[in-house]
C-alpha cells in the first residue's frame, strides 16, 4: 500500500518538475536576457505547464479506485439521461434524498452532517 502512494506521488511530481521546470527556467532567462526566449517557446512552455493540471486526475484516476469512482459518479450525474435522476446500487442517492427532505438548520456545518433530534419521526 505504501509503495503504491509512494509510486503515485512520485509520477506526480514528476508530472510537476515536467511540465513547470522548462518554463520556470526559460523565465529565469528572460529575466536576464530579454532577447534570448522567442515569445512562441516562452507561449509553448507555459501552456505545457498548464497541462499539468490536466494530467493530474488522469494519473489519480489510473491509480486510485476511490478516485475512478467518485469521479465516474460526478461525470454520470452531469452527463447521463435524466441531468443525475439515475439511480446507483449502492443506495447513496437514498441518503441524498433523506438528506434534502431534512430542515436545514442554521448550526449545520457540512453538507453531509446528520442531526438526529429524538421528535424526529421519519
Amino acid at each position: 500500500m505504501e509503495t503504491k502512494a509512494a509510486k503515485t506521488l512520485g509520477i506526480i511530481v514528476g508530472g510537476f518538475v515536467f511540465c513547470w521546470l522548462p518554463f520556470f527556467s526559460v523565465y529565469v532567462v528572460r529575466a536576464f536576457c530579454g532577447d534570448c526566449v522567442s515569445s512562441i517557446i516562452f507561449s509553448i512552455l507555459f501552456w505545457l505547464g498548464y497541462c499539468n493540471s490536466a494530467i493530474n486526475p488522469l494519473i489519480y484516476a489510473l491509480f486510485s479506485k476511490d478516485f475512478r469512482f467518485a469521479f465516474k459518479r460526478i461525470i454520470c450525474k452531469c452527463f447521463c439521461a435524466g441531468g443525475g435522476s439515475r439511480r446507483e446500487s449502492d443506495g447513496a442517492d437514498n441518503a441524498v434524498a433523506v438528506r434534502r427532505n431534512r430542515p436545514v438548520h442554521a448550526h449545520s456545518h457540512s453538507l453531509d452532517e446528520e442531526t438526529h433530534t429524538p421528535n424526529n419521526n421519519r
